[in-house]
């Protein structure tokens, strides 16, 4: 579940609903439900997607955090993550963080890597949650192991 404060000014583009499923994302028309665009993360699994600031990060279950342009679903770029598997994913005005498994890494938005961070201390794995102030991604929901 996704969490964010204040509005939208009224001329962002709001034109493309994205919709993802097995590894793919989509961008629907929002007012015909067409297909603009697809894009496939070549993963399986659920994709994780988060959309601020004008930018589209992405992630599906393997090693790599990805940004697409949301007009054109083209990529503008890939980079890799430490960890793999479900992601949590928050998007600030100059950074990007995403979280997979123990680990939470940021990035700028061009695709750099700023820092990474493991935060397992021996308690096991489970699905990270993300919160800024006004910008919170709940975990995915993950069964926890370890102890």
């Amino acid at each position: 579940m996704i969490y964010r404060d204040g509005d939208l000014p009224p001329d962002v583009d709001r034109s493309i609903v994205i919709a993802c499923m097995v590894g793919w994302v989509h961008g629907l028309d929002r007012a015909t439900g067409a297909i603009r665009w697809a894009y496939d993360l070549d993963s399986r699994g659920n994709v994780h997607v988060a959309f601020r600031h004008g930018v589209l990060a992405c992630s599906g279950n393997v090693d790599e955090l990805t940004r697409l342009d949301y007009a054109t679903g083209a990529r503008m770029w890939r980079a890799p993550t430490t960890d793999r598997g479900p992601a949590t994913i928050v998007v600030e005005q100059d950074y990007i963080v995403c979280a997979k498994g123990a680990w939470v890494e940021c990035f700028d938005h061009h695709g750099r890597r700023l820092w990474s961070q493991n935060i397992n201390q021996g308690r096991g794995t489970a699905g990270i949650t993300l919160a800024l102030p006004g910008n919170v991604a709940q975990a995915p929901d993950l069964v926890r192991s370890g102890s």
